[in-house]
């Protein structure tokens, strides 16, 4: 006999209110009233799935994340997607609209079409399925925004995705699943510009543990330049020196001086050590940073070609030195 696998009710997922800011609370003295969960209830409640608008919110964030951390594109780009043309018609391409520039096209954006990975592209699909579900439900369906959720006082409308609504994704997912939290308390939120740097990352590390090819494939290149060209262009200025600065220290903060000779030389001038554990990973960022910013240092990619095909290596160029480390 087949089983008929069937997905669990909203109630025996925990669902208790549309919204949780809506839950009714009764006072001792009055009739019900209308009036926010305080706050440590209400995480609790969000972990305990009561809020459906909330867990509407904690997927799209999920999704935000995803895609955003895949293509490395500019939050604006994000937004813009609609759902209908946010992949073509083989669903293994992303369609967005460049942000970065107009120019010789008279204040239109280019079309850029870029491969995806399946898991975002199978995430993507998800909401443009939601969309059409709520399309049925009686909103409104002309150019809906891919990352555009259900207003969260009902009214059958969507809110734009604007940089607030798009972030409040973002925060209402770690909230969620409770990301980390510093020394007094405060939790990490994620950001696209830091998922756009972690891209930045993949690459430098990528090479440590060979796995350069794989972004090849997301990225539809066969020379490791080209993925690098896509990097730079896709990335401000302020985005790429970040993640060069924490691949470097990072590096040296883990025993790889070796490598970076003539940047640990200028280190030990400053701190009076070349023991680099010794010193605080965030600090050490920060000052080569400054070094990238104000020109004293470089740190770029090399390619080269050996008998397993073609590589990449970083180096850093001294300009007190005049010198390029292998």
């Amino acid at each position: 006999m087949a089983v008929i696998q069937t997905l669990p009710s909203l109630e025996e997922f925990g669902v208790k209110h549309f919204e949780l800011s809506e839950a009714l609370e009764r006072n001792s003295s009055t009739e019900k009233l209308r009036q926010k969960l305080p706050k440590s209830d209400y995480f609790k409640a969000l972990r305990r799935n009561q809020g459906l608008v909330e867990l509407i919110y904690v997927y799209f964030g999920a999704v935000q994340i995803v895609v955003g951390a895949l293509t490395a594109r500019r939050g604006g780009e994000l937004r813009d997607l609609l759902a209908e043309e946010a992949l073509d018609s083989s669903k293994r391409w992303i369609v967005f609209q460049n942000r970065k520039s107009t120019r010789s096209l008279m204040g239109l954006r280019s079309t850029e079409v870029r491969p995806v990975e399946p898991i975002a592209a199978k995430m993507i699909q998800e909401l443009v399925r939601f969309h059409k579900i709520l399309n049925r439900l009686g909103f409104p369906d002309k150019e809906v925004a891919l990352f555009s959720p259900p207003n969260r006082r009902g009214h059958n409308k969507r809110v734009a995705p604007d940089s607030y609504i798009y972030n409040l994704c973002f925060d209402v997912f770690c909230d969620y699943f409770e990301t980390s939290i510093n020394a007094n308390g405060q939790r990490y939120y994620f950001r696209q510009h830091q998922l756009r740097r972690f891209f930045a990352l993949l690459f430098f590390y990528s090479n440590s543990f060979g796995g350069l090819e794989t972004l090849q494939w997301m990225l539809g290149h066969t020379d490791l330049k080209h993925v690098w060209h896509y990097i730079t262009e896709s990335m401000s200025g302020d985005v790429l020196r970040s993640a060069k600065s924490q691949y470097v220290a990072e590096s040296l903060h883990h025993n790889d001086a070796e490598n970076f000779k003539e940047l640990s030389t200028l280190l030990k001038s400053k701190y009076g050590t070349d023991d680099f554990t010794l010193i605080d990973t965030d600090e050490l960022e920060d000052y080569i940073e400054n070094l990238l910013e104000d020109g004293d240092i470089e740190i770029e990619p090399e390619f080269f070609t050996d008998a397993d095909g073609e590589k990449m290596r970083v180096i850093v160029k001294v300009r007190e030195l005049e010198g390029a480390e292998a």
